[in-house]
């Protein structure tokens, strides 16, 4: 995942100049392919008995993607905002902060459409730090509205960027 050239995609798709981009999930969805992954794994342990690790991994494979399809059920028929995908990209300027969706596919994460434009002056953001992962929380002052995030702690994310540039505008 090249930064500098999602920073300006981004950029060209919103017409600002953006400080920050990176990889988040919705709120629990990580949690979800971690438990999905640890059944599968089990799972593939028993039944992979006889293949010693190779059923292991095969069950860990398995279980996480059912992890992922899970998460992203649970997005869909959980969030009140419509449009939330495992993976997504908050972006941020001097003004705004943005969320992208993000599509999967088999070279990796790419760049979606965009889902979300806040105002900075209008949100406040949470942001919590956990031994696994880093939480935002960005809330609507007139309304209340929330949406969470999470990033799990990795080189993938490129997440510190953000939180940075959040935690100080």
């Amino acid at each position: 995942m090249n930064e500098r050239k999602l920073l300006a995609e981004a950029g060209a798709a919103v017409k600002d100049e953006l400080l920050a981009i990176g990889l988040v999930q919705p709120r629990g969805a990580g949690l979800s392919m971690l438990a999905g992954a640890s059944f599968g794994s089990g799972a593939g342990g028993a039944l992979g008995g006889l293949m010693g690790g190779v059923g292991q991994a095969v069950g860990e494979g398995i279980g996480a993607a059912g992890g992922a399809i899970a998460a992203e059920q649970a997005t869909a028929h959980t969030q009140a905002h419509g449009g939330e995908t495992p993976y997504m990209f908050l972006a941020v300027s001097k003004e705004r902060v943005y969320v992208f969706r993000g599509h999967q596919t088999a070279s990796g994460i790419k760049l979606g459409e965009l889902l979300a434009r806040f105002d900075r002056q209008d949100i406040s953001i949470e942001l919590h730090s956990r031994p696994l992962r880093r939480i935002v929380v960005i809330e609507l002052l007139d309304t209340g509205d929330r949406w969470a995030f999470e990033a799990p702690r990795g080189p993938m994310f490129k997440d510190k960027t953000v939180l940075a540039v959040l935690h100080g505008g």
